[in-house]
């Protein structure tokens, strides 16, 4: 099983651009001169997820692995895909990517608040018809700049996760190679029971392994 994806909580950095407040004003011919008003100002944005806390030093795992011919073999899934070099690599890359981002989203936010100063600034030198167009140009720029970090953010969600899946793939693989190795009958996942003998676990096998054949996976972003 997958872990809950990391980036899924960049979604929350995307720019509040005061949308609806904006989107409610009517053309020009239609509404009462004295209403026209600039954009809103955009509400500042959510900040993206905290930066995890240093990662638990792992666990004792038995000296040996479980018997050959064992019936039931127990992995503790979660931990190979949080605490390997490679998951823990790729949760450095998704970090720095949230600092990017969220510097981004903080740049346009100021961008955007002088260009509605300056607009509500110049507004007595504007005609009406001048004015109404500087919104609507603010509007459709404020817009765009959403549309593309949200397209920006599910670009990096999709990177995470198959990121994600080569870990996930290298954990499969090693798990198969000790169950074959060793006769194991079954393999479960630490998740799935209630109480476990440590003597069952192959964690610390699967681990040493999936190190080995994976020490590192690349977040891999869409082009630009």
């Amino acid at each position: 099983m997958l872990m809950p994806r990391f980036l899924a909580a960049l979604a929350a950095t995307v720019l509040v651009l005061a949308q609806a407040a904006i989107a409610q004003q009517q053309p020009a011919q239609q509404r009462p001169r004295p209403q026209t008003q600039a954009p809103a100002q955009p509400a500042a944005p959510a900040a993206p997820a905290a930066t995890p806390a240093a990662q638990p030093e792992l666990p004792q795992f038995p000296a040996e692995l479980p018997p050959n011919g064992a019936s039931i073999v127990i992995l503790d899934g979660r931990l190979i895909m949080t605490q390997s070099q490679a998951a823990l690599g790729l949760r450095q890359q998704a970090e720095r990517q949230n600092t990017s981002l969220r510097a981004d989203v903080q740049k346009q936010e100021q961008e955007f608040k002088k260009a509605q100063e300056e607009l509500q600034r110049d507004r007595g030198k504007l005609t009406p018809q001048a004015f109404d167009q500087k919104v609507r140009d603010l509007q459709k720029k404020m817009s765009d700049a959403q549309s593309a970090l949200q397209t920006r953010t599910r670009g990096l969600d999709r990177a995470f996760a198959e990121a994600e899946g080569k870990i996930y793939q290298a954990m499969l693989q090693s798990s198969v190679e000790v169950a074959q190795e060793r006769a194991y009958v079954l393999v479960l996942d630490k998740a799935q029971v209630v109480v476990v003998q440590s003597q069952l676990e192959i964690t610390g096998e699967i681990l040493k392994r999936v190190n080995q054949r994976l020490p590192s996976v690349p977040l891999q972003l869409p082009a630009n």
